[in-house]
């Protein structure tokens, strides 16, 4: 038991600190006292049991805050347990995974049969044509209102738009990809199972529905037209149904207009004409 010096709680009520004068001070313990007592004496009926000593000691701070910790990894287990299982119970569960079928592609050529209007300007063109409205690049994509369908949740809904958004701008707005550049940033956003079609598109490009380079993206014959202006234009909607539990089918209505001019070398190289591309259904 602690020895009579000051109290840890302080001077009781009543006492005068110091109290040289209270004759039995030396012998009266605060409350305090007793409760910071290492020993802890054995009640009467306890003494009456066998016991070889009088005492017993109390659980040390330590033992409680051991005590302490293991109710606390407890109830983070039971946290833990309580997420895995909403998880396991939630409505929404990945889609199953599925070979993609071969893309099946119709290309309808919209090169004009006569003459194409012209005009000094990108600027003019684009003013005295339908396509005065509509916005530049992936400004003109817009997404839909996002819901959550029977079995697919907000987020799963609202990856697949951004998906699809996303291989518009690569195969239909990206200059480099239009003028015969590289066409690797719509490849990585294939299914790896269409990579082997894909690829034989633009090495073996064959009219069969297949097998057509411009089936996946828009591109231009380098040798014979070029871009007048890197800003194409775009405008339309986009539209999402569940076909069933595992599939989610966006179907894109655009049309993407393009300021042309004849390649380097070909007679008008100054002027800018427009073509422009109605998209189908992806």
């Amino acid at each position: 038991m602690g020895g009579p010096t000051e109290p840890p709680a302080g001077t009781p009520e009543g006492g005068t600190p110091g109290g040289g004068e209270d004759e039995y001070r030396s012998v009266v313990f605060d409350e305090s006292f007793v409760q910071a007592a290492r020993l802890q004496e054995f009640s009467a009926r306890e003494r009456l049991d066998d016991h070889t000593r009088a005492v017993r000691r109390r659980p040390g701070l330590h033992k409680m805050l051991s005590r302490q910790l293991v109710i606390l990894v407890v109830l983070i287990a039971v946290a833990f347990g309580t997420a895995i299982y909403m998880g396991v119970r939630q409505p929404y569960q990945s889609p199953v995974a599925r070979r993609p079928e071969p893309l099946r592609m119709t290309v309808i050529p919209l090169a004009p049969g006569g003459s194409v209007p012209g005009a000094k300007s990108v600027k003019s063109l684009y003013a005295h044509s339908p396509a005065a409205q509509f916005r530049v690049g992936a400004g003109g994509i817009n997404l839909p209102a996002v819901h959550r369908t029977s079995h697919f949740s907000d987020s799963q809904v609202m990856a697949a738009l951004i998906t699809v958004k996303d291989y518009l701008v690569e195969s239909s707005l990206d200059p480099e990809v239009l003028t015969g550049g590289s066409a690797r940033s719509v490849r990585i956003l294939l299914d790896p199972g269409q990579f082997s079609q894909f690829d034989r598109s633009f090495a073996h490009p064959a009219a069969d529905g297949r097998h057509a380079a411009t089936g996946w993206l828009v591109r231009f014959d380098p040798a014979r037209t070029a871009l007048a202006d890197r800003r194409v234009r775009a405008d339309g909607t986009l539209r999402l149904t569940e076909t069933d539990r595992d599939t989610l089918e966006v179907t894109s209505d655009h049309t993407f207009v393009y300021a042309l001019r004849p390649a380097a070398g070909a007679s008008r190289a100054g002027g800018a004409s427009g073509a422009d591309r109605a998209d189908a259904s992806l």
